[in-house]
């Protein structure tokens, strides 16, 4: 696959399209800025379920000051490009992916639900997560991310990382992320506000538990400027391929780069904190199965 390199960060030339990059770029900003709040939807795959951990896919709606959507259709869509070996036997806090967000996707089989990248699509945000074998306080892992630029290159903006936590078992203490901008500069923290079951277990059946909020603080002075909250999904399909949704609901006077950082930390937070390791999953599987007759 042909490839080419930005700030030593490396990106595919697919996804260097420039099909009316301008004005669809200018959109998707518009958009964003627009919004002092976001959702993101993960697509429910059955392939997740009962065959193997299927990339995940997700839709991206906007919210504006009067707490309407500020358009029928997803501002963007965002895919996981993952290796099938990884996904399959790696924990989820070692699974190194690239997660694309593009203009649109086209359905590729309606009776399957199924859907893949447009080849016209343009991608405007790339989030590269490489893997790291995280030992308690040894190789915490981070995700780097850059934007699409009006003259079609990518810019690095920043990284999302996973403090170094106390030693004892890390899913202990493992309950936030740091959001960097691009000279390293710590920008927002953002930590769990109270301990749930569903923040332990991302298979949890019970809706109030699988609700979790996270705080988004100023590292100044630790104030809560903002919230990222996941959503309670469908028991069957939390328990089958352990799904997430969110809301981000953003500090106020934040810039565009500052938004895609915290979309960026939402992702990241999910690969931590809800994704199970694939033994996990099977054993959730074959309880569902078995409650089910």
């Amino acid at each position: 696959m042909n490839q080419y390199k930005v700030n030593q960060y490396t990106y595919d030339l697919q996804d260097l399209n420039h099909n009316n990059l301008p004005s669809a770029l200018d959109e998707f900003m518009n958009g964003l800025n627009k919004s002092i709040s976001v959702y993101i939807y993960q697509k429910f795959d059955v392939e997740t379920a009962f065959l193997c951990v299927a990339p995940r896919k997700y839709k991206i709606y906007g919210e504006d000051e009067q707490k309407k959507m500020i358009s029928n259709k997803p501002l963007v869509y965002a895919k996981e490009r993952s290796n099938c070996l990884c996904r399959n036997c790696c924990p989820g806090d070692f699974q190194p992916f690239k997660m694309n967000v593009y203009e649109k996707l086209h359905i590729k089989d309606e009776i399957k639900n199924e859907f893949k990248v447009d080849q016209n699509s343009n991608c405007f945000i790339q989030l590269v997560r490489q893997f790291r074998c995280t030992i308690c306080c040894f190789f915490r892992p981070f995700m780097n991310v850059s934007i699409r630029t009006q003259n079609g290159s990518f810019q690095f903006i920043g990284k999302i990382k996973d403090p170094i936590k106390l030693c004892p078992p890390r899913e202990w203490f493992n309950t936030g992320v740091d959001v960097h901008d691009s000279n390293d500069n710590l920008v927002y923290i953002i930590e769990v506000s109270e301990f749930k079951c569903g923040t332990f277990c991302s298979s949890c059946c019970c809706s109030a538990c699988q609700e979790v909020r996270f705080h988004i603080l100023s590292p100044h002075d630790r104030n809560i400027v903002g919230y990222i909250e996941k959503k309670a999904t469908d028991c069957v399909k939390n328990a089958l391929t352990g799904m997430s949704n969110f809301k981000i609901i953003f500090p106020e006077g934040i810039i565009y780069e500052q938004k895609v950082l915290l979309l960026a930390a939402t992702f990241f937070i999910q690969s931590q904190m809800f994704i199970e390791s694939p033994g996990e999953q099977s054993e959730d599987v074959d309880d569902i199965l078995e409650i089910l007759g």
